[in-house]
């Protein structure tokens, strides 16, 4: 491995992906005035041509002028303050980096010259040991395996994975839970069937509107808790016009936004998007994830008519959990490049209130644009909530989280999603990477968790 070129300028990729994130200052922790971080991190060296950032992102730079990178005042000031900030031994010195990536030089020409032979010995292990070992093991330690090399395309597991959760919003989008339909009690019991399966403790609460549907699975070896919302009904059919059946599910190719070569399937149907996609493979993840924190699910049937029965509801329900983060939903990611929105806050003094993710929030957030740039993806930070505005009486999720409360949402969804339009539909190539945010973010609710005890 350390001899091949190839592997080698895909390492160097990643520190300088992970370099540009980490090492970018970007205010004080404490700092709740400083912006969100909007860049993608690939244009964040100004020294690079737009169709040099692009090599760097998709990962063809060449290795010559990587190291030329590396060993600029502008980087090399970079890989300072990430070495510094992950406690890994001072860098080597400018020039010492500098004489390496010379010598891999070297080395590279007299392997094209001497049939093979690297006649330099393994000058290109000597900069793996001194910039990708070491960048390598903080990051596994700290953020897991996955963190560290770059996402290239679906395992046979991952593709299971995949056809798992798709199979599960099959099943739940075969139930009418449009506010006139009939399927709502149905389309409950299946999810608490589903639920149960993997260890959850589910009840509902039935009356005067669909029922609410609330889950509980104990701790798996991780501190900290979560609480996840989401709704099992649809938008009514209105006056919109559809290319595929709206009552049933219809995959068509699609490779739009995904980050490798892969082609992806792209799912049409109502409600696929609002919300029983992003829910459907919000649980299907879970089932795979072996260790996780305590687990809360809160689902309601109301969501597209104002949610009456939930506003009744949802206040005592939540006064009594106290999770490390509050999941929304789901989240999106645009689709010409696949640029994935975080959006994040601190919920301040009144409700809706929204304030600057705290300190152990924003680290969450970093952990997400790292695993992001993993998939050589885009990220921009928004400190708000999802746009809810066309709910009736306001989400009485949003509108019922306590003061200082952390509120993160995430998920499948895309900006062709066309939610409450004709022809609503989400991407698949987003699935296998939320369920590396779920692990990653549950990893972070157990640091935190002990972290605050």
């Amino acid at each position: 491995m350390f001899s091949s070129s190839t592997n080698l300028r895909s390492a160097l990729h990643r520190v300088l992906a992970v370099s540009q994130i980490l090492g970018t200052p970007t205010g004080s922790d404490t700092d709740s005035s400083s912006r969100p971080h909007e860049l993608p991190w690939w244009q964040g060296f100004d020294s690079l041509d737009p169709s040099e950032q692009e090599a760097l992102r998709s990962g063809h730079l060449a290795r010559l002028r990587v190291g030329e990178l590396l060993g600029s005042d502008e980087i090399y000031a970079l890989l300072e303050r990430t070495w510094l900030r992950l406690g890994l031994p001072p860098l080597p010195s400018q020039s010492r980096l500098a004489e390496a990536f010379r010598d891999a030089e070297l080395s590279s020409r007299a392997i094209s010259q001497h049939g093979g032979r690297d006649v330099y010995g393994s000058s290109n292990k000597r900069i793996w040991d001194i910039l990708v070992a070491p960048l390598a093991g903080a990051l596994a330690s700290h953020w897991g395996e996955e963190s560290v090399d770059w996402y290239d395309g679906p395992t046979v597991a991952e593709r299971t994975e995949n056809q798992g959760a798709i199979a599960l919003l099959r099943e739940l989008s075969s139930f009418d839970t449009r506010p006139d339909g009939h399927g709502h009690q149905d389309c409950v019991e299946v999810l608490r069937q589903r639920l149960t399966s993997i260890g959850f403790s589910v009840d509902t609460i039935v009356g005067s509107g669909p029922p609410i549907l609330t889950a509980h699975r104990p701790a798996r070896g991780l501190h900290g808790s979560v609480v996840m919302y989401g709704h099992y009904d649809v938008a009514p059919l209105g006056s919109a016009e559809f290319t595929y059946p709206p009552m049933a599910i219809t995959e068509v190719p699609d490779d739009g936004g995904a980050s490798s070569s892969v082609h992806f399937p792209r799912i049409f149907g109502r409600g696929v998007a609002d919300n029983k996609g992003p829910l459907a493979v919000r649980i299907a993840a879970i089932a795979g994830i072996r260790e996780t924190p305590a687990l809360h699910f809160l689902l309601q049937g109301e969501e597209e008519t104002g949610s009456r029965f939930a506003h009744i509801h949802f206040p005592k329900l939540m006064q009594s959990l106290r999770p490390t983060v509050w999941l929304d939903e789901t989240g999106y990611h645009d689709h010409a490049d696949g640029t994935l929105r975080l959006l994040a806050r601190t919920i301040g003094a009144i409700p809706d209130e929204s304030r600057a993710p705290d300190p152990a929030l924003r680290e969450l957030l970093l952990s997400l644009r790292l695993l992001a740039s993993r998939h050589r993806l885009a990220t921009r930070e928004e400190w708000r909530s999802l746009n809810k505005s066309e709910v009736v009486g306001g989400c009485p999720f949003n509108h019922n989280l306590p003061a200082m409360a952390r509120y993160l949402a995430i998920g499948i969804n895309d900006s062709r999603a066309r939610i409450h339009r004709g022809d609503e539909s989400i991407p698949t190539w987003t699935f296998q990477l939320h369920r590396e945010e779920l692990r990653q973010m549950f990893r972070w609710v157990d640091r935190t968790a002990r972290a605050e005890a």
